[in-house]
């Protein structure tokens, strides 16, 4: 008996030890998918593309959750046996989560760091990046605007032609030489009372021909200086274009700067008076304002959201003229506000004057065209003049004569030239460079009388101007100091919301105004550079 129980003892231990953890950690697991631990392996991780970026992350941060559990299956658990595969059936799935904490049979620490970074995130920053507003300045444009425009590639290459008329009047200053061969074939036949011949010869003839201009009345050095004077018109022509393409740029830079201000103000405007209406129609609930006051601050943020819209269509518009003239787009990029602080200006009108009868390229261009009218009364009355000229020839001609024969020709001569009579021609253009030359004298003074009056305008915008800029600051801040009044005014009953919404349009109208007078104070001081001719990337500093 004591034996039996001892056998039947050790039969209930050994299926204790050997069925129960198989009961408890195998089908149990197959109802309820309750896993011990998760071992994940990520050394050799599979990846369809070869440009997945690896950042190093820390372990501990990852918080992993056990596989939820599947209802409403036939199959119970899964299995990614190539043999026998087991699939769910297409069912609504109830999923049931469990947040448990899983054992570690490891350091964490000694696991390496990684974290799998999403490609499309690095494709939208770089995308971000490339839309980033960049900083323009009016230099920039300036230069943008002098490699593009195509008036300034157009007379840079008139400008260069110019330079040939010189070479080509000099020219005549040297002598002028000329080569010439001919050859032939020609067949005689020839009879006489006596006797009769046959020949056959090929003529050949070889010169070479030597003209020189010893005295042309003084026309070839008068063309020449009439060609270095048309030269610098061309060079004067060429400044006056580099200072039209500098107003034109900075101009439209300028307007480019107010829309976007003007664009920024409106909206800030649009925010501020939007609050006010939410407060006031607020008030207007409690019985605090009045149907008029709300009436009023409606038709007042009506009318800022129609001026935000004008403005915005504006810039699109100025937009369009910038890359007209400058030939690049400047939608995304911010501008900054250029100074004057480093241009130099002349002190007062009389500088300015004198300044402006030496360097103003109009006023210089009719002073070169006076010289060049001089310069042709010169070469007509040449034209009157006696000219000498010397020929030199040597000649080498075989069987020209008859078969056989050669000969040999050296000659030099030397010719005198008198107009003696061409029926008045040579007067008639005399006197007709003479008056042009007296017309071209008299369209400099007006030129002169012309430039003076462009710099006292410009001189006299320069300074109002300056004064606006000046006044409209103090309006600024005038307007800035009644409105917090009006705000202490209101708060005591003594002001209405009206008054307040207008203390506040005229502040924001007083900043519009100053942005105006600074654009307006900077386009004058370089219309009054150009009129003076200072203008040019050389001394414009700005």
């Amino acid at each position: 008996m004591h034996y039996f129980t001892l056998l039947y003892s050790s039969i209930l231990v050994s299926f204790s030890i050997t069925f129960c953890p198989y009961y408890f950690f195998i089908k149990n697991a197959k109802n309820n998918q309750i896993y011990p631990y998760i071992k994940l392996s990520i050394k050799n991780l599979p990846t369809k593309e070869k440009n997945l970026k690896i950042n190093i992350i820390n372990k501990k941060e990852i918080k992993l959750k056990l596989k939820p559990n599947i209802l409403n299956n036939n199959y119970q658990y899964l299995s990614d046996s190539k043999r026998f595969p087991k699939l769910l059936i297409k069912k609504p799935s109830q999923r049931k989560f469990e947040n448990r904490t899983i054992k570690e049979e490891y350091n964490i620490e000694e696991l390496p760091k990684i974290q799998l970074v999403d490609q499309n995130t690095n494709i939208q920053s770089n995308d971000n990046h490339v839309n980033e507003t960049y900083l323009v300045k009016i230099k920039d444009t300036i230069n943008k605007s002098f490699l593009y425009n195509p008036k300034i590639k157009a007379q840079k290459s008139l400008y260069q032609s110019s330079k040939e008329n010189i070479k080509q009047v000099q020219s005549n200053y040297f002598p002028s030489i000329d080569f010439n061969a001919s050859r032939g074939f020609s067949k005689v036949d020839s009879s006489s009372s006596q006797s009769t011949s046959n020949e056959n010869r090929s003529p050949q003839d070889i010169s070479i021909n030597l003209t020189q201009n010893l005295y042309s009345g003084g026309k070839i050095s008068a063309e020449i200086k009439k060609a270095r004077n048309q030269y610098l018109i061309e060079k004067e022509n060429l400044r006056l274009i580099n200072q039209e393409v500098i107003l034109e740029s900075t101009k439209v830079y300028l307007e480019v700067l107010e829309q976007k201000k003007f664009i920024e103000l409106n909206k800030l405007k649009e925010e501020r008076f939007t609050k006010e209406l939410e407060s006031i129609e607020l008030l207007f609930k409690v019985g605090k304002a009045s149907q008029s006051e709300l009436v009023f601050a409606r038709s007042q943020l009506t009318n800022i959201i129609s001026e935000k819209i004008e403005s915005i269509n504006k810039l699109d518009f100025v937009e369009t003229k910038y890359k007209n003239i400058v030939g690049d787009l400047i939608s995304n990029s911010r501008l900054e506000d250029p100074t004057l602080k480093k241009v130099k200006l002349p002190e007062n009108y009389i500088s300015a004057q004198t300044i402006a009868l030496q360097n103003n390229p109009k006023y210089r261009k009719l002073l070169i065209e006076e010289k060049i009218s001089r310069n042709e009364i010169q070469s007509q009355f040449a034209e009157a003049l006696p000219k000498i000229t010397l020929d030199a020839e040597y000649r080498m001609a075989d069987d020209f004569i008859s078969k056989g024969s050669s000969s040999d020709t050296a000659e030099i001569t030397a010719e005198l030239k008198i107009p003696l009579f061409r029926g008045g021609k040579n007067l008639s253009k005399i006197k007709q460079a003479k008056l042009i030359a007296k017309k071209v004298r008299y369209d400099l003074e007006n030129k002169k009388n012309e430039t003076i009056l462009e710099v006292k305008n410009s001189w006299t915008n320069y300074k109002s101007s300056e004064v606006k800029l000046k006044s409209a600051k103090i309006s600024y801040e005038a307007k800035k100091l009644i409105l917090e009044g009006i705000e202490q005014e209101a708060k005591l009953g003594m002001r209405s919301y009206i008054d307040v919404l207008k203390s506040k349009e005229n502040l924001i109208n007083a900043e519009f105004e100053t942005i105006k007078a600074n654009n307006q104070f900077f386009i004058s001081a370089i219309e009054l550079k150009a009129n003076i001719g200072e203008l040019s990337l050389k001394n414009l500093d700005i």
